[in-house]
């Protein structure tokens, strides 16, 4: 036959489980009722409680841990609380903490940041524990300055997308308005900087088109890389290689087409160097091929400027681009076209028959990148975007 288990202590009474030390009706065992006035203490009926507990109608409770009797005899607590040395007290989960009678992650609450009562200031927030300044996302677009431009990331602030693009190169002086001249990369990243840090950019200019010739005379210079990085740092965040510029017609299409900025870390070679492997672009931060070769990574913080053009060509842009007409080269040089900066340069020259200039290389160390080689037009760019 089924039969009631009784657990924890309790005996089964008439099919009732009691706990026979406490219950007033079976004191003891079953059916042993106290009289009217005693309560049931240790299994025993008796006029008063002892062991530090206390009569509470006709049981002997103890106050201090009773949730229906916290304190005293009917003073039960409330649902999700718990009697604690005689006073109801809420208990929270989750990693929470009980501050005032409420459960607050200290981790986050700027009212309780680390333990209950510490709040955090006006314009701070409460992160891992710790009372920071609360950050402001904002943006800002470094146009051609120059100079090399500074920004500190403002404190609280950890997530910073950069979006930089390079210059394109300069025109020979009969194809001005054409946009031959190769185009700047467009190179965009997500990065973790701290709030606080300080990063240096540099923006590059548009290579300056030919001043005097025709279309058979000049060359125009190397558009000028665009460049971020943490200030001092020897490693780059994203450099936006510049474009080749164009250079005299007379070799016809492509061969005066300037080159476009580069995606790969290398800049890529002259005209000249598609067809007869003579001119490079630089590699692993140098520059490239010739005295009009694009300047890299690893001179561009010692000298940011664009180089001089060597005759009446273009000037390369701020930013290393290549001066057109410069030597060496295997002859005549006055009419080839200056390389791209970047990281590393574009290559420019080669052969007797003048060649557009090669673009510069580009690099991007962030995450989600985007990297579009040929695709700026004019003056480079640098937008950075700050947020929590």
């Amino acid at each position: 036959a089924c039969a009631l288990a009784c657990v924890g202590g309790t005996t089964n009474c008439g099919g009732k489980c009691v706990d026979a030390q406490t219950d007033p009706a079976n004191c003891g065992s079953c059916g042993a009722a106290c009289k009217a006035g005693e309560v049931c203490a240790a299994g025993a009926c008796a006029l008063s409680c002892g062991g530090g507990t206390t009569k509470c109608g006709s049981k002997c409770v103890d106050a201090q841990i009773d949730p229906q009797n916290c304190g005293s005899c009917g003073k039960a607590c409330a649902g999700g609380e718990v009697c604690l040395a005689g006073v109801c007290t809420l208990v929270c989960g989750g990693g929470t903490t009980n501050c005032g009678g409420k459960c607050v992650d200290t981790q986050t609450d700027p009212a309780n940041c680390g333990s209950c009562g510490k709040a955090c200031g006006g314009g701070e927030t409460c992160v891992a524990g710790a009372c920071k300044s609360a950050c402001v996302p904002g943006s800002k677009t470094f146009n051609v300055t120059q100079t090399i431009e500074k920004l500190t990331i403002p404190v609280g602030c950890g997530s910073v997308n950069i979006k930089a693009a390079g210059g394109s190169g300069g025109e020979n002086i009969a194809l001005i308005g054409q946009n031959l001249a190769g185009k700047g990369a467009l190179i965009a990243g997500d990065f973790k900087i701290a709030g606080g840090t300080e990063l240096q950019i540099i923006v590059g200019k548009r290579g300056t088109d030919a001043s005097q010739g025709n279309t058979a005379n000049g060359a125009g210079g190397g558009g000028g890389g665009s460049f971020v990085r943490v200030t001092n740092s020897g490693t780059p965040l994203v450099v936006a290689g510049g474009g080749g510029g164009s250079c005299l017609t007379n070799n016809g299409p492509p061969h005066y087409y300037g080159k476009p900025g580069v995606t790969t870390n290398n800049g890529s070679g002259s005209r000249s160097h598609d067809q007869y492997n003579d001119a490079p672009g630089g590699t692993n931060g140098g520059e490239g091929w010739s005295g009009s070769g694009g300047r890299g990574w690893n001179l561009i913080w010692q000298d940011p400027a664009g180089k001089q053009s060597c005759n009446y060509g273009g000037h390369g842009g701020y930013g290393g681009g290549g001066g057109s007409g410069c030597q060496p080269n295997q002859c005549n040089p006055l009419h080839h076209a200056g390389g791209g900066g970047g990281y590393s340069g574009g290559g420019a020259g080669g052969t007797c028959y003048y060649f557009g200039g090669g673009g510069g290389g580009s690099y991007n160390a962030g995450s989600n990148p985007s990297n579009q080689e040929g695709a700026n037009q004019g003056n480079g760019y640098v937008t950075l975007t700050w947020s929590q």
